[in-house]
């Protein structure tokens, strides 16, 4: 009898993503074409920036801390400093929200992606590592992903997700070395009159603080230091809340400041949301068909701007591109004070391989792609595609479409005998008994031209040469009186001048069709199409 072994599972991996400058960050989109243009302008270099709470400085960025600006001065000795200091409130709100966004950008690498307010983003790894070729790929995509977005990240990993926070906040690779002042202890309910107790003890890292005795770390400073600590270990388990995936795209950010130029716009909040839909897309493997801009003043009504792609997109800047070209023929708001940005029509993605030598599909994708520039140039009804309709009738089979500039050929199909349509094929079979039934080239069975005549154009039996039929295509059969029906008979055909075409001859009742030349040359004869 044998024992049947079970291996335990791998132990949980957690990654944690650090974002020591997400209050100045989240400042960036509406900031970076004004520092763009202004510089190209005055040639003059980024300015210090600072973020404030509470009328103190919290934050500075490289500039501000070049020019002698420190952490908690007030902002009348930041501005005796540096009179073109640009300063920010701190928003919370706004903070998190940008985490949530950046949480959904990188749902691509696990199902598990928890938020840690108010500046970490934890990702449970273990079960993606052969997927992403191993930890160190992963990681250095996550954080490409962030820089991306406009964020400074540090990244760490660990068996437990508050060890792998710690690091990732001290910017420590062991935990025994990382210092207390920095592993963001408030955040955990413990006070910062504990930290200055500990470090007047002598305790300064986080290794001196494990080995002490946690009995008597609870009765001096609290449970609530004691629980962390064993969830640092991994002694308490500590339950994560993964962020569901949402649904839609519908993103939209609110400017301090109203931008009054279409230059400031493209360059600076718009291909920040214009980078957000492509995550979200290729974190559903979607392209985007169609989206959707929208401009929004102080007071008035804003402008919508809808645009739309052929292929269907996921680059953000194929977006920006077209979006680029469109916008220059519509006015927008005087000052914008408000931008979204929405996925309106989506569909799975299609990749589109090439071979060594251009393959068709890679052709296709260029006449997409100025299918989309055109109507992007010239206006949405600009360019129109064909669709294919459920009728039997060649010449009613198909019909233009403009809702989405989407170019195809759709050749009309052959379908089975149906009640609620208004006709009826029957494919390659005689019409009664003795008549001609022609197969002098099988490859030819079922085809359709691509080049329909609309109304088809009587010609001469004498000019056409017969090769293969004939397929009966019945119409009007559901109607009454029974004298309605219309029955065509459909021949492939070689044209006088050599042209393959597409021919027919129709009669008002089921009788027998030409079974020889002479009786086909005293019908009617009309040429329907020709084939490529």
């Amino acid at each position: 009898m044998s024992l049947i072994q079970n291996t335990p599972p791998a132990p949980l991996l957690w990654l944690a993503l650090y974002f020591p400058q997400l209050p100045l960050d989240v400042f960036a989109p509406e900031m970076s074409a004004q520092t763009a243009i202004s510089a190209a302008q005055t040639s003059t270099p980024e300015p210090a920036t600072v973020i404030l709470e509470e009328n103190r400085v919290s934050l500075a960025n490289t500039q501000a801390q070049a020019a002698g600006i420190v952490l908690g001065c007030s902002l009348a000795t930041a501005h005796s400093i540096s009179p073109d200091i640009t300063y920010f409130t701190r928003d919370k709100d706004r903070e998190f929200s940008r985490l949530g966004a950046l949480g959904q950008c990188l749902y691509r690498f696990s199902s598990m992606v928890s938020l840690e307010a108010p500046d970490c983003i934890l990702i449970e790894i273990q079960g993606s590592l052969r997927l992403w070729q191993g930890q160190e790929h992963l990681i250095a995509q996550a954080t490409q992903l962030c820089e991306q977005m406009g964020h400074e990240c540090i990244a760490r990993l660990a068996h437990t997700p508050q060890a792998a926070i710690a690091l990732a906040r001290a910017n420590a690779t062991q935990l025994h070395t990382a210092p207390l002042h920095r592993l963001g202890l408030s955040h955990h309910d413990i006070k910062e009159r504990v930290i200055e107790h500990l470090s007047n003890m002598g305790i300064y890292t986080l290794g001196q603080l494990i080995e002490l005795p946690k009995a008597s770390l609870g009765k001096r400073f609290g449970q609530n230091l004691v629980r962390y600590l064993r969830r640092l270990e991994g002694n308490l388990v500590e339950p994560r809340h993964g962020i569901q995936p949402g649904n839609n795209f519908a993103e939209q950010l609110h400017l301090l400041k109203p931008i009054m130029n279409k230059t400031v716009l493209l360059q600076g909040p718009m291909p920040y949301l214009a980078q957000l839909l492509q995550h979200w897309l290729i974190a559903r493997q979607l392209a985007c068909v169609s989206l959707e801009w929208q401009f929004a003043p102080f007071r008035g009504n804003g402008v919508n701007v809808e645009v739309g792609f052929a292929g269907g997109k996921q680059r953000h800047s194929d977006f920006m591109r077209l979006s680029h070209l469109q916008l220059e023929n519509i006015k927008l708001p005087d000052e914008v004070l408000s931008i979204g940005l929405k996925a309106k029509v989506t569909a799975p993605l299609q990749a589109l391989n090439s071979d060594l030598f251009g393959s068709t599909e890679s052709a296709t994708g260029l006449v997409t792609e100025l299918v989309d520039e055109l109507t992007a140039r010239l206006g949405p009804n600009t360019c129109r595609g064909i669709q294919s309709v459920h009728q039997y009738t060649p010449e009613k089979a198909w019909q233009q479409h403009s809702s989405q500039p989407q170019v195809q050929h759709i050749e009309p199909r052959r379908r089975q005998n149906n009640a609620k349509t208004g006709a009826k094929s029957v494919a390659n079979n005689s019409p009664s008994k003795g008549a001609q039934h022609l197969t002098a080239n099988p490859q030819l069975m079922g085809k359709r031209p691509l080049w329909l005549f609309s109304p088809p154009r009587q010609i001469t039996f004498a000019e056409l040469e017969l090769l293969q039929g004939p397929e009966r295509i019945q119409s009007n059969f559901h109607l009454e009186p029974k004298q309605c029906i219309i029955f065509r008979d459909y021949y492939i055909a070689k044209h006088k001048h050599g042209a393959l075409c597409w021919a027919f001859t129709e009669s008002p009742n089921n009788s027998p069709t030409a079974n020889n030349n002479a009786k086909a040359a005293a019908n009617n004869w009309y040429l329907h199409g020709y084939f490529a």
